[in-house]
């Protein structure tokens, strides 16, 4: 923003692939309008972390159930400033639609 001297920012993309079938492609992009900012961005690209998987399953979660608690955690950050809970709740549940497909 014009006048947003001395500033910092970040940006940072997580994207999942969830079917062999899928691309994901990142294109960040920061528009800078001063001088003396502080600014970074960041994009990581992949599939659902074995890692993560490993260690629901290890908590007692099926893998499908810890797949879909993964995927569903990806978009947490967003459905969290949703405050139309009705919104959120057809939302997540479109979410589970896609995600019991796979």
């Amino acid at each position: 923003k014009h006048g947003a001297y001395a500033s910092t920012n970040r940006q940072k993309s997580n994207l999942i692939v969830i079917d062999s079938s899928a691309k994901a492609s990142s294109k960040p992009y920061l528009y800078i309008d001063e001088n003396d900012v502080e600014a970074s961005h960041a994009s990581a690209v992949g599939d659902i972390s074995e890692e993560q998987l490993f260690y629901l399953m290890s908590r007692g979660f099926d893998k499908d159930l810890a797949k879909r608690m993964i995927i569903l955690g990806y978009f947490r950050p967003v459905l969290d400033r949703l405050s139309d809970s009705k919104i959120k709740e057809q939302i997540v549940n479109q979410i589970k639609g896609v995600i019991d497909n796979v």
